[in-house]
């Protein structure tokens, strides 16, 4: 199938509706707790069509944080988790996507995880 090809005014209005985690935060990091991981989305749009948390490592306490915002977000098509999990153990790296997994195709599934229509998802180490 033909991926539908975006005009430039579409993809400048998609790209005006994406959020990037190291745009405020642009250190590499882990982010342990739920507090820190709160403050980094503070500035989260709720109508954000493309969302990258990647340069961060997410520890489950703040997955779970971030999971609490992510699934309120409608629309979300585009999607980079790449390297979220760098350094954790294998049994919370496990957790950490489960949990943000879910969280973002709710998001994508407009409230539904069942009916997400993600258009990109990145997952790479």
């Amino acid at each position: 199938d033909a991926q539908p090809r975006r005009t430039p005014a579409a993809m400048a209005s998609f790209e005006a509706e994406a959020w990037d985690v190291s745009t405020d935060s642009p250190k590499r990091e882990l982010v342990a707790d739920a507090a820190a991981a709160e403050a980094l989305v503070a500035s989260l749009p709720a109508t954000c069509r493309a969302i990258k948390l990647s340069n961060k490592s997410y520890a489950a306490p703040a997955a779970k944080a971030l999971a609490a915002t992510l699934a309120k977000l409608r629309g979300l098509e585009d999607v980079d988790v790449s390297d979220v999990i760098a350094g954790r153990p294998e049994d919370e790296a496990l957790e950490v996507l489960s949990v943000l997994s879910q969280a973002l195709a709710t998001a994508a599934g407009g409230g539904d995880a069942a009916a997400a229509t993600h258009t990109a998802l990145d997952v790479s180490d």
